[in-house]
């Protein structure tokens, strides 16, 4: 019965979901990247550079004086110069957020 109690534990783990995000600002990612990598953070800047057409393009985000490079799947409704905020996977390899959400302002 113990591989029972296993995949008990594993089925109430995945409908738990991710991690709540947790809002930062650009400055405190910029300030200590570490302490944000691999975790969902929300964000809040200004859509810069966008990059890329159809389901794949990525833009600049900037708030403060800090960017950080965001990749957003599924096609893009921002563009430049519109207040955004971002909630994604924030990866210290390459400045980046994986976006599961990006929302105008």
């Amino acid at each position: 019965m113990t591989w029972f109690r296993a995949l008990w534990l594993l089925v109430l783990l995945a409908a738990a979901g991710p991690a709540a995000a947790q809002a930062v600002s650009l400055s405190a990612l910029a300030t200590n990247p570490v302490r944000y990598d691999h975790r969902t953070v929300t964000v809040t800047g200004t859509v810069g550079l966008v990059e890329g057409s159809g389901a794949s393009q990525s833009f600049t985000l900037i708030d403060g004086g800090v960017a950080v490079r965001v990749l957003a799947a599924g096609g893009l409704r921002a563009r430049t110069g519109d207040r955004v905020e971002v909630e994604g996977l924030f990866k210290l390899a390459g400045n980046q957020i994986e976006a599961l959400r990006v929302n105008l302002r």
